[in-house]
């Protein structure tokens, strides 16, 4: 790959940072070629041509200074296609990355040596989208690698809102491309929002627009999250459920509804690859009667459950952090 080959492009609300995009081909779950031709797509210009083809994408990260991918296993599951092809796309790419940012302009305060020579930008993670489709009488394969973005600062904010009938998720189990389309018109574009929830036509929390969502229950502490058979099951939702296990924290799996009691809940959760178990301050509830101001909920991210005997939302949030290494895989060279 050449460096000078891929595009290097500002990213939203950061200074000039590279990114690079790349095109393999696959057959049988397996890359037919693993020396990939360079794109100049965005992100979302790449998960707007898999869409068009009835794709399916995932979002990964890397963790340990872009040593290791978080749950790789898991995204290749998503899409469909084998362990070794995925870890291999998702290495050249982030190689790929190296390369740009080594020669792109702005970009010094992200450059670190590299075994490889590569100037890997070591003092940021990487957020690495995949995405398969069909095109005429191939399957094509689109990995698009960019900085992680920074958190949101506190205070957080989420809206939730009444989900239209076109929004909901064919299949739960798929992350198909074309579900980006239909949540656009329900995004809340706001400058202090940090995620848009939907919520079902009880009221329940269902899912956020780019993320899982999970309460924390005030009465004994536990995790409450809605059903599998609802929502897509991310990769940070999932470690969320195995810290809960771990630290014998319970789960319930419905819908929370927090406008209907809005002392039930002592906290509440985005989780997604990210932003990991991202703690909220407050939610913004737009209830199904349009003649109804929203409801406004806030919440103390140290405030302990369980009448002060369980975790804190802030505590939980922190475990989930310090869980994420060993359920991370090497990202090594095919």
């Amino acid at each position: 790959l050449v460096g000078s080959q891929l595009r290097h492009r500002s990213l939203v609300g950061t200074a000039c940072m590279p990114s690079a995009c790349l095109r393999f081909q696959i057959h049988d779950q397996k890359l037919v070629d693993s020396s990939p031709t360079s794109q100049s797509q965005s992100k979302a210009e790449l998960l707007s041509e898999a869409a068009s083809n009835g794709g399916l994408y995932t979002t990964a990260r890397t963790v340990c200074a872009q040593s290791r991918v978080l749950l790789l296993n898991d995204h290749a599951l998503r899409l469909q296609l084998s362990r070794d092809a995925v870890r291999t796309m998702m290495w050249t790419a982030v190689d790929a990355f190296g390369r740009v940012t080594a020669t792109a302009s702005g970009a010094t305060d992200f450059l670190a040596s590299s075994p490889n020579e590569t100037a890997v930008a070591k003092q940021v993670e990487l957020q690495i989208t995949c995405a398969v489709w069909h095109s005429e009488s191939t399957h094509i394969a689109g990995v698009f690698v960019q900085p992680l973005p920074p958190l949101p600062p506190a205070p957080r904010k989420i809206h939730c809102v009444p989900v239209p009938t076109n929004c909901g998720r064919d299949d739960a189990r798929l992350k198909d491309a074309a579900w980006v389309r239909k949540r656009e018109s329900i995004v809340v574009h706001e400058k202090d929002v940090c995620e848009t929830a939907m919520l079902d036509e009880h009221g329940g929390v269902t899912e956020g627009v780019s993320s899982n969502i999970a309460f924390l229950r005030r009465s004994d502490g536990a995790i409450v999250t809605a059903p599998d058979s609802l929502v897509l099951s991310g990769t940070i939702r999932r470690v969320l459920l195995e810290v809960c296990a771990e630290e014998n924290v319970p789960v319930v799996f419905e819908c929370p509804n927090p406008a209907k009691n809005p002392d039930t809940y002592v906290g509440c959760f985005v989780l997604s690859t990210s932003r990991l178990a991202l703690t909220i301050d407050e939610l913004v509830i737009h209830v199904m009667d349009k003649n109804m101001p929203p409801v406004s909920v806030l919440y103390d991210v140290h405030e302990r459950s369980a009448n002060g005997s369980g975790l804190s939302a802030s505590a939980l949030s922190q475990l989930v952090e310090k869980g994420i290494t060993n359920r991370s895989d090497r990202l090594l060279p095919p």
